[in-house]
């Protein structure tokens, strides 16, 4: 949250937020939601990772946002690429949309919905490969592939 915009018509803001942004002054706050997260933050290049309410009063500092570190489990074909194949193919059927397509051994055509469950383990190795918004499509399509 940023201190210069209002908040549901307030100038306050709750303090289990857990970011709150105030010119050159962040405090963060990962798993102040319940969740089991790291704040990222980067400073001259460097990634920092958060785990414990902390503020940051350094003017070369960027709060990229949180990582979550617990289980996560997703079903594909994700709803943003079952819209893309939509858009991509109007003829094409309920099942070919919904399904995630594979081709058995004796070449017999199925649909599968893919049920995924992962864990960040190493969060710094994981963002020197891949953007924080970008780790569920990447197992989408690792999950998917033929």
């Amino acid at each position: 949250s940023d201190l210069s915009e209002k908040t549901n018509g307030s100038y306050f803001i709750p303090s289990t937020t857990r970011h709150i942004h105030h010119g050159t002054i962040d405090r963060v706050w990962p798993g102040v939601e319940g969740g089991v997260e790291l704040s990222i933050v980067q400073r001259d290049g460097e990634l920092l990772l958060i785990d414990r309410l902390t503020t940051i009063d350094d003017p070369v500092h960027a709060v990229l946002g949180f990582l979550d570190m617990g289980m996560r489990t997703c079903v594909f074909p994700s709803k943003a690429v079952r819209e893309e194949r939509r858009k991509e193919n109007t003829k094409a059927t309920q099942n070919e949309i919904q399904f995630e397509p594979m081709t058995t051994k004796d070449s017999l055509k199925v649909g599968l919905k893919l049920l995924v469950a992962f864990q960040v383990t190493d969060p710094r190795r994981m963002l020197k490969i891949l953007r924080m918004g970008d780790v569920e499509s990447h197992v989408e399509n690792l999950a998917g592939s033929d």
